[in-house]
């Protein structure tokens, strides 16, 4: 309309739909697609974004958000097992290996290896969710929850991938194996393994 902005209104456009820079336009760049997306998922998060800016010298972005949002934010362990996706506390790992030898057995018929010199009580991990799964469990997982030692066993590593945590209400939950669920940047939900329920359960059978 002919009037002249001021240098708040002008910062706003930066996170306005449609803005860009580009001279040319395509499929994927240079259509103004990108700092308002930014700006809404950080409003709809119960945040803010600011920026300021100095001709010649840059500019600073600074981004708040309430602690309940970003602590629900990290990275997570991701397993297969029994065909499904599992997550396991990134700093419960302390290795993983292939397991080439089955399991050996006590009196009482516990599986259990020998790593490292330590004895680890053994969790195949379809088999203790009740999964079917053709493939054999050949990856262990050692891991210590609560200084107790035990290892999973999982068909495959997915890798280490960053998680958005979401609350977990399944009927009886208290009694499952699982501490909450979920969501990955492509939208696929996963349960997040509760280790300190398996282990215990693994070192009371041991």
């Amino acid at each position: 309309d002919g009037q002249q902005l001021d240098h708040g209104a002008l910062i706003d456009c930066i996170l306005a739909a449609g803005v860009s820079t580009a001279e040319t336009v395509s499929d994927i760049s240079g259509r103004g697609v990108g700092m308002d997306v930014v700006k809404r998922a950080i409003q709809q998060a119960g945040g803010k974004i600011t920026i300021d800016t100095t001709a010649g010298k840059g500019s600073l972005f600074r981004i708040a958000l309430p602690k309940s949002v970003t602590t629900q934010i990290g990275m997570g362990y991701f397993v297969r097992s029994g065909g499904e996706l599992f997550i396991l506390d990134l700093e419960a790992v302390q290795e993983t290996f292939h397991q080439v030898k089955a399991p050996q057995h006590t009196p009482e018929q516990v599986s259990f290896i020998q790593r490292r010199g330590r004895t680890l009580p053994v969790i195949n991990l379809s088999h203790q969710l009740g999964l079917r799964t053709s493939q054999t469990a050949a990856i262990a997982i050692a891991t210590e929850v609560n200084n107790r030692d035990c290892a999973l066993l999982v068909e495959e590593v997915v890798g280490i991938k960053q998680m958005v945590k979401l609350p977990l209400d399944l009927p009886g939950q208290h009694h499952l194996p699982y501490q909450g669920v979920a969501m990955q940047g492509n939208g696929q939900l996963a349960l997040i393994l509760d280790l300190a329920r398996l282990c215990q359960a693994a070192h009371q059978d041991h």
